[in-house]
């Protein structure tokens, strides 16, 4: 469980602040005793209510330092080899890579998808979706 205080990615809505971690007035009322996160995203000016054991997508932000060594070692980091696969298998590689939010597997996404798109152009051929 995060912490109040604690700056999070959650879900598509990026960089969130966790201001609160109570049960709201609200679902007090209606007998619903469950925690939730109060979020306010960092890009916004809403506030985002979510349970604590929601199933969307949450981890803590990466420190500076985290992102300066990630930045330093992108020249090292190879692109997947997806070759000889079918779409599907290229798309569910795709998919797993993205869902585990892992940010030097992302790294790793962005590079393979400019490469074939690299080789599609230089081949005179349109790059797909």
């Amino acid at each position: 469980m995060f912490e109040r205080g604690d700056y999070i990615i959650y879900g598509s809505t990026g960089v969130c602040l966790i201001e609160d971690i109570t049960v709201p007035e609200y679902f007090r009322s209606t007998g619903n005793e469950k925690l939730y996160y109060r979020l306010s995203p960092v890009f916004g000016t809403e506030t985002i209510y979510t349970p604590v054991d929601t199933h969307v997508f949450m981890r803590p932000i990466i420190t500076k330092e985290e992102a300066e060594d990630l930045i330093r070692r992108i020249p090292e980091i190879e692109e997947a080899n997806f070759e000889g696969k079918d779409r599907r298998a290229t798309a569910e590689n795709y998919r797993i890579s993205i869902e585990k939010h892992e940010c030097e597997d992302l790294v790793r996404l962005i590079k393979t998808v400019y490469h074939k798109n690299q080789l599609l152009t230089e081949s005179g051929k349109k790059p797909g979706q």
